[in-house]
């Protein structure tokens, strides 16, 4: 093997190497962009929705919801319309499922969901909804349970 090759071999083992740094590098930045992506909405969540709801107290809720004209029948839906919208951003990986868990486990996905459930039962007498929601609670149940063995 002559120097020239021996040279060439060299540089491309080092653009191969610098190829698989810049790879990592730009994964873990996408991973930091998503999980502050994920701060940033749920802190946002928690201002438009979430304070609001801790209003309700989950027997409130069945009593808001026998009169579907109630001023408070309609902010409590629009509370929960908040909710889906986030919860699809999760689910459609715009926003990290993990984070979530680390921030609110425990309060999105039970004190929230107690809160709302009958209110969903209802809407989905018609009609199947809320269906990113569930999937959110379903996911960090089973990261709950995962954990917790």
């Amino acid at each position: 093997m002559d120097i020239s090759t021996m040279i060439s071999a060299f540089s491309m083992a080092i653009a191969a190497l610098t190829l698989l740094f810049s790879m990592i590098t730009s994964y873990k930045s996408a991973l930091r962009v998503k999980k502050q992506a994920t701060l940033d909405a749920y802190n946002l969540l928690q201002e438009q929705a979430l304070d609001r709801l801790n209003d309700y107290h989950p027997e409130n809720v069945k009593e808001i919801i026998k009169n579907e004209e109630s001023n408070e029948y309609k902010e409590v839906s629009k509370i929960l319309a908040r909710i889906e919208h986030f919860s699809a951003g999760i689910n459609e990986g715009i926003y990290d499922i993990n984070t979530l868990y680390e921030l609110a486990h425990g309060y999105f996905d039970e004190a929230v969901y107690n809160t709302v459930i009958k209110l969903i039962n209802q809407k989905e007498e018609d009609e199947e909804v809320f269906n990113n929601y569930k999937r959110v609670v379903k996911k960090m149940r089973i990261k709950h349970r995962k954990q917790s063995y």
